[in-house]
């Protein structure tokens, strides 16, 4: 399986709040990070990494729900959301063309 990315965003942090900027200069989150797609997005302070996660969701979503955490469902949100700046980058699986069928579609008809 092929990998896509790393996309690169800063993130300036406030406990109830984000910003985001992108590595292109834009204030948004863009390409696999906005899509539905299955994606590894890893948090970095300092150049080190203090935070790995896997979600389907876009991005803004999945840290909106972190941010808004209360813990009435045993949830308390991201322990590093306290942390001034951070950086955030997301990879995904890459569909590959095989002989007129992508990689995930040649993998399902295997398994029937």
């Amino acid at each position: 399986m092929n990998i896509t990315g790393p996309d690169c965003y800063s993130l300036t942090l406030s406990p109830s709040s984000f910003t985001v900027l992108c590595e292109r200069g834009t204030q948004k989150f863009s390409g696999l990070a906005v899509s539905r797609k299955p994606k590894l997005y890893v948090v970095s302070a300092e150049h080190k990494p203090i935070y790995v996660g896997i979600t389907k969701q876009p991005i803004r979503n999945r840290l909106r729900l972190g941010w808004n955490a209360t813990g009435k469902t045993g949830y308390y949100g991201y322990a590093w959301r306290h942390i001034k700046r951070v950086s955030l980058s997301t990879s995904g699986p890459m569909k590959i063309r095989r002989h007129g069928m992508t990689a995930s579609t040649s993998k399902r008809s295997k398994q029937k």
